[in-house]
């Protein structure tokens, strides 16, 4: 059974936390980038996350190579860090309708880095469009925060 989004953790995931988004290609580099935007899907078991398609090339050959992401979701003010790993279902250009989403998470991830001194002038800068979307089942589901539970399982409470 795969995990599945509290209503907490859906929370975290759509308040403008630090997004990363990651794949990796078929000689297993790695690729990263800057999501800029996420929501839970209403199922619970699958997530929508939004990245700048100009940046996008080389994670997205990754993902349609061979179908797996992960998203690092990270909250600069205490660190609180989750991890989830999926498998891909959709990826599809973003719409007009979704660039309201990645506006408000943007709005999120303004507050969240002026609250540790970053200019709110600066981060308004984040470019969110054209964008991707890139919606996956979540595998597994990690508490990445440092300190001695990072690397559990929010779904068996165990250490990977």
């Amino acid at each position: 059974m795969s995990p599945h989004l509290t209503p907490e953790l859906i929370d975290f995931l759509e308040s403008g936390v630090s997004l990363l988004v990651a794949g990796r290609d078929a000689a297993l580099r790695p690729h990263c980038l800057r999501g800029v935007g996420a929501r839970a899907e209403p199922d619970g078991a699958s997530a929508t996350v939004f990245v700048v398609t100009e940046l996008a090339g080389a994670l997205l050959e990754g993902i349609a190579d061979n179908g797996q992401i992960a998203v690092a979701l990270s909250r600069p003010i205490d660190y609180r860090t989750l991890q989830l790993k999926g498998r891909v279902q959709e990826v599809r250009p973003g719409t007009r309708q979704e660039e309201a989403l990645q506006e408000r998470y943007l709005a999120g991830f303004v507050e969240q880095l002026n609250c540790v001194g970053f200019s709110r002038a600066v981060v308004r800068r984040l470019r969110l469009t054209p964008s991707t979307a890139i919606r996956f089942r979540i595998e597994q589901l990690f508490d990445q925060t440092p300190g001695p539970g990072a690397g559990r399982s929010l779904a068996t409470g165990r250490a990977p």
